[in-house]
C-alpha cells in the first residue's frame, strides 16, 4: 500500500482546523496511550482513523480524547494483549464519565440544600 503523506497533511490539517485545532493533541493523547499500551496500532492508520471520526457534542480536549477511545473496538482479529488494553482504555474513560456525573449530581444537592 502506498500512502502520500503530503496529501494526508493537508486532511489533517483541514480536519484540525474544522475542530478549533483540537484534531492534533487528541492525535498527541491517543499516541501517548497507544505507547504505554504497548503499541497495538500503528501511528499512521491511528492518525487516519481520528480524522476520519465525527465528532459531534465534543466541547474540549478530554471530550475529543474519551471520543476516540470510546470508538475503540475490540476484534477477534487482535491479540488477547491488544482487546485487553482496549478494554481497559474503555473502563477508566466510563469510569472517569461516571464519578464526574456523581460529582455534579452532588453539586446539585448541595446547592439546593443551601437555598
Amino acid at each position: 500500500m502506498t500512502t502520500n503523506p503530503n496529501d494526508f497533511n493537508a486532511t489533517l490539517e483541514a480536519k484540525n482546523k474544522e475542530h478549533k485545532s483540537l484534531i492534533k493533541p487528541t492525535i498527541r493523547l491517543f499516541k501517548y496511550w497507544n505507547a504505554t499500551a504497548g503499541f497495538p496500532f500503528q501511528s499512521f492508520e491511528m492518525e487516519k482513523w481520528v480524522c476520519g471520526m465525527s465528532f459531534w457534542f465534543q466541547a474540549n480536549q478530554k471530550d475529543y480524547f474519551f471520543a476516540v477511545i470510546e470508538n475503540l473496538n475490540t476484534s477477534t482479529s487482535y491479540s488477547q494483549w491488544v482487546n485487553n488494553e482496549i478494554t481497559r482504555a474503555k473502563n477508566v474513560v466510563a469510569n472517569v464519565r461516571r464519578y464526574e456525573k456523581d460529582v455534579r449530581q452532588q453539586c446539585v444537592r448541595c446547592v439546593s440544600l443551601r437555598r
